[in-house]
């Protein structure tokens, strides 16, 4: 039993290595992202601005490319948000792995000391 208790954990081990390793990268992925949402952001806002300032010396004729500059702004704020509640996700998820990992190894140990107090003793021979 104990010995087959310890194949199980030795089978979790590499699964939530190669699991902390995805969610790692996925973290550097969501935060790469989140740099390029903001510099397209900045972009949008200054041809929001630029657009403005067209708009005032023309009187009008403008406000379909600012509303469309309006939306794509917002749909920025909006992938924003959701890019931070995956890091969040992201973030709860390597601490869940963690923890995990530490329970697993925990296991692993008891059955190691499980199995070495079950293990008879082998009399010297005289």
């Amino acid at each position: 039993m104990m010995g087959a208790l310890m194949r199980q954990v030795s089978r979790l081990m590499p699964e939530i290595d190669a699991n902390d390793t995805y969610l790692l990268k996925m973290q550097d992925n969501l935060f790469l992202l989140q740099e390029l949402l903001s510099s397209e952001r900045s972009s949008i806002a200054a041809a929001k601005s630029a657009t403005l300032g067209g708009f005032w010396t023309k009187a009008g004729g403008n406000g379909k490319k600012i509303r469309s500059l309006e939306y794509s702004l917002g749909l920025l704020a909006d992938l924003k948000a959701t890019g931070e509640d995956a890091a969040a996700c992201i973030i709860a998820a390597l601490r869940t792995l963690k923890e995990m990992k530490c329970r697993v190894q925990g296991i692993d140990g008891r059955c190691e000391n499980a199995l070495v107090l079950l293990t008879p003793a082998v009399a010297p021979a005289t």
